[in-house]
């Protein structure tokens, strides 16, 4: 499913296999947009807590015509690359991910406008994306868009998840990992909270321990007294050495678990963002 999914992008834009992990990601991206036919929300719903918003997503491949950072060389010289829409950053829907044909290297931006109809080409070289878009116009040229998307700065989330709690706990027994079972999620390599043994320290978390059960049971731990967690080994060094250490009282934060999408979720918290630089670029060669 997913390699067909990659054959029919690349090929229906007319691009190069050298593209395919850009082609994954936006197939992934779109696939993850809607739900399967056991779920009632679709992946993105279930992790973010958002509704899919599909008003800023473009054909894959499709020209794009990008503004270069920094000040215009000369009032009358055009201000602008051609290029091909690869897709966007993760987490965001603005800062595209664009290939430049003059230097042959895939690149980001954040000042972009779209024509998802490639009307600089001749009708003989249109890509089969295209001559799909005209038959829903009936035949008729698709219009370039005469806005221009644009974003002040690349912003994404260095943390997967949209939700998360960070709660105290107080050492009262002398359970190394504080009554917490630890699992470890297979699929993604993280730790979750398994289980929440009777009269220990975890237990006390909420009013009581079924309310524990319901509000933790199967969720990520991602922080241990402010030091980042990801394995199941990570999680249970962690509360060891608190144990060790003696520390009276703790904090651990979780992360709303994909596992229980239908269960209240947990309050959103704000996370650093990181800038980076215009000019990165990535090498596809």
């Amino acid at each position: 499913m997913v390699a067909n999914a990659i054959c029919s992008m690349l090929l229906g834009a007319n691009l190069p296999v050298k593209f395919w992990p850009c082609a994954f990601h936006h197939w992934l991206r779109i696939d993850n947009s809607f739900p399967s036919k056991d779920q009632e929300h679709s992946p993105h719903f279930m992790g973010t807590g958002k509704k899919d918003d599909f008003s800023s997503y473009r054909t894959f491949g499709c020209r794009v015509w990008v503004r270069p950072p920094g000040r215009r060389v000369a009032k009358f010289v055009p201000n602008s690359r051609k290029g091909t829409f690869l897709g966007f950053l993760p987490n965001t829907d603005k800062n595209i991910v664009w290939h430049d044909p003059e230097t042959d290297r895939v690149k980001i931006a954040k000042h972009a406008r779209f024509d998802e109809c490639m009307n600089d080409l001749p009708p003989n070289l249109v890509p089969p994306n295209v001559v799909h878009l005209q038959r829903t116009q009936d035949g008729q040229p698709f219009p370039a868009e005469t806005q221009e998307t644009s974003v002040q700065e690349f912003t994404f989330t260095l943390n997967p998840f949209s939700h998360t709690l960070t709660k105290g706990i107080t050492f009262t027994c002398n359970d190394p990992t504080v009554g917490i079972t630890v699992g470890n999620d297979e699929l993604n390599n993280r730790a979750y909270v398994a289980d929440v043994k009777r009269n220990r320290s975890a237990s006390n978390m909420f009013s009581s321990l079924k309310a524990t059960l319901r509000k933790i049971k199967g969720a990520y731990i991602t922080n241990v007294n402010g030091k980042p967690v990801f394995t199941k080994e990570d999680a249970i060094s962690a509360l060891r050495q608190l144990h060790d250490e003696h520390v009276e009282n703790m904090t651990i934060e979780l992360a709303r678990c994909p596992h229980k999408p239908f269960g209240k979720q947990l309050p959103s918290t704000t996370y650093s963002n990181r800038t980076l630089p215009h000019s990165e670029n990535i090498n596809m060669a």
